[in-house]
C-alpha cells in the first residue's frame, strides 16, 4: 500500500503541471518497416530514439519555406539534393503555399510525400528575432506524457524477492518548446524491479533525463546544457545516439546534426555537460564540448576492496537495470571526463570539418583478454581525432571521412587510422546510385564512433557497400543494396580472417489510392566458428541467412486501414539443421468519425513459428509512446494486442494498450529470474498525455 501511495501522489504532482501534448505519430507502411529493418540489423527491440526523434518533429514540424534551415535532412529519406531542388523552387517562384506542391518536382513521388507529410508543413517564414523571456512565457507550449506499465504473471525475480522494487513501469517526460529556438526536457523512468521512493532509490526515479537548448542566440548557433549527444560527419570519430540504418541509397551519407538533446529514457551512452556551436566569422563554426558523466560498470571480485570501492571495471553496464543488489552494485561506478571540439568550414556546396576529443575514465577499463579481442580499448585514457568533408556538385554529392583514435596506455602494432569515402549519383528523378569503400584499421579503438560496418564497432573491416534506387516498369519502385566485406583478423565467434556478404532488395507499388503493397528480400553470408564430433579445435563455417516479407495496406474507408503482413526466414550452415521461420500479421486501424468520442483504435492478431533464434524474425509494433519497439518473434506461439488513443478532452488525452503472448512449444516464458511460469504473458499500458497551450500565437494559414 505505501508503495501505490508513493506512485499515486507522484502522478497528482504531475497532473498539476500545465503542460500540451503529445500527439501520436501516425506511422506508415514504410516507417514501420524501416523500424523493422533497423532492429533486425541492429538486433534492438526498443526504438525509443527513433520514436522520439519523428515525435520531436510532429510535435514541432519542419517548415519547407524556411530555407535557412537544414532541419528536413533530419528525416533520415532525404538527400541533400532533394532539398536543394525545394530551394531552388522557391527561389525562382516564392514561397509554397501547400505540400502538394512537391508532386511537380523531381524526386519527389507519392511515397516520398507519405513518409513526409505528418513532419513538414507550409507556412510563412518567421524572421528570426532576439529572443525576449516574455515571448518565450507567452508563445512556449509544454506538454507532459505520463505511463505506467506491468507484465502478468510474476516472474521468478520477483517470487525469489532478488528484484527489490516492484513489477511496475513508470515515466515521465515534459517538455517545453518555443518555436525551434528554445527546448527544455525533464524525464525520469523507472523500470519493473526497480525500487521508489526507498533503497537504492530514495530521490524517486532511477533514471533522470534533462537538457536546456538554445537555438539562434547571437553568435552561438545552439547551446545545450544538461544530457546530450553529438553527432559529425559521417560518425567516424564521433557519434552517439540512434543511428540511421537502411539499404536506401539516401542513408549511404549521414547527416550529422552536431549538438543534439539526449533522448529522454536513453539510460546509457550520453554526454553530461554543455555544447555549443558558435560562428566565429565568415563561413567557420567552432563547437566545443565538455561532459563529466559516472557510467555503470562491472568489475570481477578481485577488483573489488574490502570497503566495496572498485579498483578497475571489466566492461561499462548498458543495460540501464537496477533491480537487484548485483545491479544496483555496478551502478555509478567509473566516472567518464570528455572534453573537445570540433572546427567547420561551410559553404552551399561544400564542407568541411575536423574534430578531436580526449577521454579520461577514473579508473583503468580493463576487459577480459580472449583471442579475438587483443585489440579491445584498454586503460583509463584514450583520444580521437578526424576530418570529414562533403561536396555536391549538380546531382553528385562526395564525402568522406578519416579518423586516428586509440587507447593511450596500449600499444599498437598497426596505425589505428579508420577512413569512409562514398559519393551519390542522382542520375534522374527515379534513379539514384550511391557507392561507399570503409577500411577501419583492428588497432582502431574509439569508443564513439557509429558509421556503416558489420562489425558492433567500427574495427577491424575492410567493405564495399553499393545501393540504387530506381523506378522499374509496371510503376514499380525499387531499393536495392549490396555490401561485401572483409576482417582481416578474428572477432567474436570467428578466430580466424573471415568474409561476408549482404544483399537486399525492396520492391513497392501504390496499387491505386486504396491499396499499397511492398515486398522486400535479404540475404546474408557470414563465418562462424564451429565444432565437429571427432574432430580437435574449432572449424570455419559459412553461415546463410535468408528473409522474405511483403506488406499490404488497405484503406478500406476513411476511417478504416488493414495491413497485412507476412514474413519467412530460413537460416542455414555447413554443419548443422537447417532452420526455417515464419510470421503472419494482420493490423487493424480503426478511427471512428465521433466529435463527442473521438478515437482511434488499434489492434493486430499475429502467429509465428520460427524453429530456432537464428532464425528470428522482427515485428514492429503500433505502441504508446516510450513503450513502443520491435517484437522478436522466436518459438512457436501466437500474439495479439489492442491499444486504444483516446480524447477526453482538449487538453487531456491517453492511451491504453493490452497485449498477449502465448507459446504452444514451451511451459516457461524467458530465462533467469526473467523467466515466468506456464505459456502465456500479458502486458498492460496506460498513458496520460496533457497539454497547455501558449498564452498567444500567431496566426496563420498552414498546409501539413
Amino acid at each position: 500500500m505505501k508503495l501505490i501511495g508513493r506512485h499515486l501522489a507522484l502522478w497528482i504532482l504531475m497532473l498539476l503541471i500545465p503542460c500540451r501534448l503529445l500527439a501520436q505519430v501516425p506511422l506508415s507502411s514504410e516507417w514501420q518497416s524501416y523500424i523493422e529493418e533497423w532492429a533486425e540489423e541492429l538486433g534492438a527491440t526498443h526504438t525509443d530514439e527513433l520514436e522520439e526523434l519523428l515525435t520531436l518533429l510532429h510535435e514541432n514540424p519542419i517548415n519547407l519555406n524556411d530555407t535557412a534551415s537544414d532541419r528536413i535532412l533530419q528525416l533520415p529519406f532525404i538527400s541533400p539534393l532533394q532539398w536543394n531542388i525545394i530551394k531552388a523552387y522557391i527561389l525562382q517562384y516564392g514561397e509554397m503555399l501547400s505540400i502538394n506542391e512537391l508532386y511537380i518536382l523531381n524526386g519527389f513521388d507519392t511515397t516520398t510525400l507519405q513518409r513526409m507529410r505528418p513532419f513538414v508543413c507550409v507556412q510563412p517564414v518567421d524572421r528570426y528575432q532576439p529572443l525576449k523571456f516574455s515571448d518565450i512565457i507567452q508563445q512556449g507550449r509544454g506538454n507532459m506524457v505520463m505511463g505506467m506499465r506491468r507484465n502478468y504473471p510474476l516472474s521468478e525475480g520477483y517470487r525469489d524477492s532478488t528484484y527489490l522494487g516492484s513489477p511496475l513501469r513508470a515515466y515521465f517526460r515534459y517538455l517545453f518548446t518555443f518555436s525551434d529556438r528554445v527546448q527544455f526536457q525533464l524525464s525520469g523512468d523507472k523500470d519493473p524491479g526497480e525500487q521508489f521512493l526507498y533503497g537504492a532509490q530514495k530521490g524517486g526515479f532511477d533514471h533522470y533525463s534533462y537538457h536546456l537548448i538554445i537555438n539562434r542566440w547571437g553568435p552561438v548557433n545552439r547551446v545545450v546544457i544538461g544530457r546530450y549527444n553529438l553527432q559529425f560527419g559521417q560518425g567516424l570519430t564521433l557519434w552517439n545516439g540512434f543511428v540511421p540504418w537502411s539499404s536506401d541509397a539516401t542513408l549511404t551519407w549521414r547527416y550529422g546534426q552536431g549538438v543534439k538533446g539526449a533522448g529522454a529514457m536513453s539510460e546509457y551512452g550520453y554526454f553530461n555537460g554543455a555544447a555549443a556551436e558558435i560562428y566565429v566569422g565568415g563561413r567557420w563554426s567552432l563547437t566545443p564540448f565538455f561532459s563529466l558523466v559516472r557510467r555503470d560498470a562491472t568489475a570481477p571480485k578481485r577488483a573489488i576492496d574490502s570497503m566495496g570501492h572498485y579498483l578497475w571495471v571489466q566492461s561499462i553496464y548498458e543495460s540501464g537495470y537496477h533491480r537487484s543488489e548485483l545491479e544496483n552494485s555496478k551502478k555509478h561506478q567509473l566516472k567518464e571526463l570528455m572534453a573537445g571540439g570540433r572546427l567547420q568550414w561551410k559553404s552551399s556546396h561544400f564542407t568541411m570539418g575536423v574534430t578531436a576529443y580526449s577521454l579520461w575514465f577514473d579508473k583503468p577499463l580493463l576487459p577480459i583478454k580472449y583471442v579475438y579481442n587483443y585489440n579491445a580499448f584498454r586503460g583509463s585514457r584514450g583520444m580521437a581525432a578526424g576530418i570529414d568533408a562533403s561536396y555536391r556538385h549538380n546531382a553528385i554529392l562526395l564525402f568522406g571521412e578519416l579518423s586516428y583514435a586509440r587507447a593511450l596506455d596500449s600499444l599498437w602494432s598497426k596505425p589505428p587510422l579508420a577512413g569512409i569515402v562514398g559519393a551519390i549519383f542522382d542520375m534522374n528523378a527515379e534513379n539514384r546510385l550511391a557507392i561507399t569503400l570503409r577500411n577501419y584499421s583492428p588497432t582502431y579503438q574509439n569508443l564513439y564512433s557509429a558509421t556503416n560496418g558489420r562489425n558492433s564497432g567500427n574495427q577491424n573491416e575492410r567493405g564495399l557497400r553499393i545501393s540504387w534506387n530506381t523506378q522499374l516498369p509496371l510503376s514499380l519502385r525499387a531499393t536495392m543494396m549490396a555490401d561485401f566485406y572483409f576482417f582481416p583478423e578474428m572477432k567474436y565467434r570467428i578466430y580466424a580472417p573471415s568474409n561476408g556478404k549482404d544483399f537486399q532488395m525492396k520492391v513497392y507499388r501504390d496499387l491505386g489510392k486504396k491499396h499499397h503493397l511492398s515486398c522486400q528480400y535479404t540475404y546474408r553470408m557470414g563465418k562462424r566458428n564451429t565444432t565437429i564430433d571427432g574432430q580437435e579445435g574449432y572449424i570455419q563455417e559459412t553461415i546463410e541467412r535468408y528473409r522474405w516479407a511483403a506488406t499490404w495496406d488497405w484503406s478500406v474507408r476513411n476511417d478504416l486501414l488493414l495491413t497485412t503482413k507476412a514474413m519467412v526466414s530460413r537460416f542455414g550452415c555447413d554443419h548443422h539443421e537447417t532452420l526455417w521461420g515464419w510470421a503472419l500479421a494482420q493490423d487493424v486501424e480503426y478511427k471512428p468519425q465521433w466529435e463527442r468520442y473521438p478515437i482511434t483504435l488499434i489492434g493486430r492478431l499475429s502467429i509465428f513459428d520460427v524453429k530456432g533464434y537464428d532464425a528470428r524474425l522482427y515485428f514492429s509494433e503500433r505502441s504508446l509512446q516510450y513503450a513502443g519497439g520491435s517484437m522478436m518473434m522466436y518459438g512457436q506461439g501466437s500474439r495479439c494486442y489492442l491499444t486504444l488513443h483516446y480524447e477526453l478532452s482538449e487538453r487531456l488525452q491517453g492511451g491504453v494498450k493490452v497485449a498477449w503472448t502465448h507459446y504452444a512449444d514451451r511451459d516457461a516464458i524467458g530465462s533467469g529470474h526473467d523467466i515466468t511460469e506456464g505459456n502465456n504473458r500479458w502486458e498492460c499500458m496506460l498513458q496520460l498525455r496533457l497539454k497547455f497551450p501558449p498564452r498567444y500565437t500567431k496566426q496563420w494559414d498552414s498546409q501539413k
